[in-house]
């Protein structure tokens, strides 16, 4: 008798939780059956907002330059001396990409002149008309970063930010191909930053792998061309000497013409020494300097890739199906648990004051 009261008390149970169950789908549904077209409102709405964002998208081009550091340099001789190539590799991809966009040598590449649309101008200037839509150029001239004022110092670190996103650098270690991937919205604005990115880089590591030998040179340059100039004079002294003297032979005449042969011997020794090691510093300098060899070089038309709307789809509809779960959500409790919610307000209201009396 005790267990069929437990059944019949368990299958009252599962009936009642079931009814509610019931209850709640059929007030959930009366919900949304009451305001369906308010409800369908938002998604439509996302709809349209999620065309329109869509068609502001622009088609992407992409172009990329592989190249290799090539190694294989015969070895230079000069006199005993046997010169051979240094070993010179990349660091990482991300560190190069890195050194690229700080000011030094960011600027180099953003403030060089290049021929584009028609025009000469420097490459931000080209990229602002291009992508901002100025119509004369920003930049009218440029000494270093240090010489920017706020404004066009706040410009340029914008735009070495923007150009520094559409630029990618990778490598194949095996292969030891390294590439420059650039990619933007204007086709012939792609290719010309692809191209000067990659001699900007190039150029920046040639001048970071031969600072010691490149200012070995100048200075041996220097010190030639100076005693170039003084050999030339001391032989003008000398001549112009002669002539006044006019081949006569006293202890003095002697005197002064064994000085200024002295001086001249001793400056064309300077001269021959100084020129030997200038050559030697040149040719050090062309056995150390790394060789890049193109491997790929992107050419017009260019590779296209229409962005994806797909995403922007589901964004702003997500966010209206979100919006229409808690505005039925506000419904549900408005209709059938907001009354009972007063009516024991106004009565713990009532009580109090009732208490207080």
């Amino acid at each position: 008798m005790k267990d069929n009261d437990e059944i019949k008390n368990l299958v009252k149970e599962e009936e009642s939780s079931l009814t509610q169950i019931l209850d709640f789908g059929n007030k959930f549904f009366f919900i949304i059956k009451r305001y369906f077209i308010l409800l369908c409102i938002p998604l439509f709405l996302a709809v349209l907002y999620s065309y329109k964002k869509s068609q502001q998208l622009s088609t992407e081009y992409s172009a990329t330059i592989s190249f290799s550091l090539s190694e294989d340099r015969p070895q230079i001789s000069y006199g005993s001396a046997t010169i051979t190539q240094q070993g010179f590799s990349f660091s990482s991809p991300n560190k190069l990409r890195e050194y690229s966009f700080t000011e030094r040598v960011g600027s180099k590449l953003l403030f060089k002149e290049y021929y584009y649309n028609g025009q000469e101008d420097y490459l931000i200037n080209h990229y602002l008309k291009t992508f901002v839509g100025y119509k004369e150029s920003y930049f009218k001239s440029f000494t270093d970063v240090a010489s920017l004022n706020t404004q066009e110092y706040s410009v340029f670190k914008r735009v070495i930010a923007a150009i520094k996103e559409s630029v990618s650098i990778e490598n194949n270690i095996n292969a030891e191909i390294y590439y420059i991937t650039v990619k933007t919205i204007d086709e012939n604005f792609t290719l010309l930053l692809c191209e000067a990115f990659y001699e900007n880089l190039i150029d920046y590591y040639i001048e970071r792998s031969t600072k010691k030998e490149s200012s070995a040179v100048q200075f041996l340059q220097k010190r030639v061309d100076q005693l170039r100039v003084d050999l030339e004079k001391s032989e003008f002294n000398l001549a112009e000497y002669k002539d006044r003297a006019n081949n006569l032979v006293t202890y003095k005449a002697e005197l002064e013409e064994i000085k200024y042969n002295r001086s001249k011997l001793l400056l064309e020794n300077d001269f021959m020494e100084s020129s030997v090691k200038l050559e030697m510093a040149k040719t050090n300098l062309t056995a150390i300097t790394p060789l890049f060899q193109v491997i790929d070089a992107p050419h017009l038309p260019l590779k296209s890739t229409p962005k994806s709307t797909l995403s922007i789809y589901a964004l702003y509809i997500a966010i209206a199906i979100v919006a229409n779960i808690l505005a039925i959500a506000f419904l549900f409790f408005k209709y059938y648990y907001w009354q009972d919610l007063k009516l024991k307000i106004i009565k713990a209201r009532n009580k109090n004051e009732s208490i207080s009396n």
